[in-house]
């Protein structure tokens, strides 16, 4: 009777073993999978960090060319849509970069001021002017679309190995 009752308390500490092993197990995978979901969603997040910066960029580009075509009128409605892009982009930013999207805020509102008020006062623009503060803003871009295409590449491999 004893050993029976021995071989029976064995099963029941093997049969607990094999429960605890099977859940560590599964806490194990599922602490993975977490990981590799938050990787996954942070490189989407910085794709589309990385198309919209794209799309600033191109915005610059259409200001430069309505500048040299003498179009201020249409250019007056681009510089809102490309103030509200840059803003909604820092959120995608380290803080110093945060800091350097708020100077490019600041200078492409002084850029839409000039402009305005030659296209209401119609006073000549210093076009070299202000294409060199779009240059300098546009810079910017590419330099943080840089680092976000070196953020996804460093962070395709979800992973974790490297």
């Amino acid at each position: 009777m004893e050993i029976a009752s021995f071989i029976i308390g064995l099963g029941g500490l093997i049969v607990s073993g094999i429960s605890l092993t099977l859940a560590l197990k599964a806490r194990s995978t599922a602490i993975s999978a977490e990981k590799a979901s938050d990787a996954a969603r942070q490189a989407v997040f910085q794709t589309i960090a990385i198309s919209e910066l794209t799309q600033a960029i191109a915005l610059v580009e259409l200001l430069k060319e309505l500048h040299k075509n003498n179009d201020f009128n249409r250019a007056l409605d681009r510089y809102t849509q490309l103030r509200q892009l840059i803003t909604a982009l820092q959120t995608s930013q380290t803080e110093e970069d945060v800091t350097r999207f708020d100077n490019a805020i600041i200078q492409l509102m002084d850029i839409e001021t000039t402009v305005r008020k030659s296209v209401y006062t119609g006073t000549q623009i210093d076009a070299a002017k202000i294409d060199s503060g779009l240059l300098k803003i546009q810079q910017l871009l590419d330099e943080a679309r840089v680092k976000q295409e070196q953020r996804v590449t460093g962070a395709s491999d979800i992973g974790g190995r490297s």
